[in-house]
């Protein structure tokens, strides 16, 4: 049998353990920067008051602060991250394009909340470049539709990027989408 090429959230238990406790991981970002830089996971809540306090560690435009997903959906045993485009072209009546070609990004080593190392957690290409694996399983450590219809098949039974994935990702960009026009996206501008 091909190996699983999502595991992860498939076992039984929840998604996410409690909110205190010993499995818990945090992930903080910047709000100014991009490309992953100054990405910060940590095991604690606690850990992550001194860079929100104000001092050297603080960031003058404040971090985004996230529960990390402590059991993700894995793809050859490493975390990955669906990049996605999407354009907004109209708010009335709304009008969302979605770009078909997205990429699958994939981490250059094996998940693990153990290490809490960008290689395992951060699979943003500007991170993953620097890793010494980065390529030797996928060009550039991404994969396509194709090959995550075929990964997804082999694993989860006919149809089942469209069955599992295409639903999942459309409602986390209708969710985003929804979001965006009801705290009044681009209602500031122009």
């Amino acid at each position: 049998a091909p190996p699983s090429c999502m595991a992860g959230a498939a076992g039984p238990g929840p998604l996410q353990p409690a909110m205190a406790g010993d499995t818990n991981r945090w992930l903080a970002k910047p709000s100014g920067s991009s490309k992953a830089q100054g990405i910060r996971l940590f095991r604690r809540m606690e850990e992550i008051s001194d860079i929100l306090s104000p001092g050297p560690d603080a960031d003058p435009d404040g971090y985004v602060v996230q529960k990390y997903i402590e059991r993700p959906y894995l793809i050859r045993n490493r975390k990955s991250t669906l990049r996605v485009y999407v354009m907004l072209t109209s708010l009335s009546p709304l009008r969302v394009l979605v770009y078909r070609n997205l990429k699958v990004l994939l981490c250059s080593s094996e998940f693990s909340l153990q290490a809490l190392q960008p290689f395992a957690h951060l699979s943003n290409f500007a991170v993953q470049q620097n890793s010494p694996t980065f390529g030797d399983t996928e060009a550039e450590n991404q994969l396509f539709p194709a090959d995550l219809q075929q990964l997804t098949s082999a694993s989860h039974g006919a149809q089942a990027y469209e069955r599992l994935v295409l639903p999942r990702m459309h409602a986390a960009i209708n969710a985003a989408v929804a979001s965006w026009v009801l705290l009044g996206g681009g209602a500031a501008e122009h």
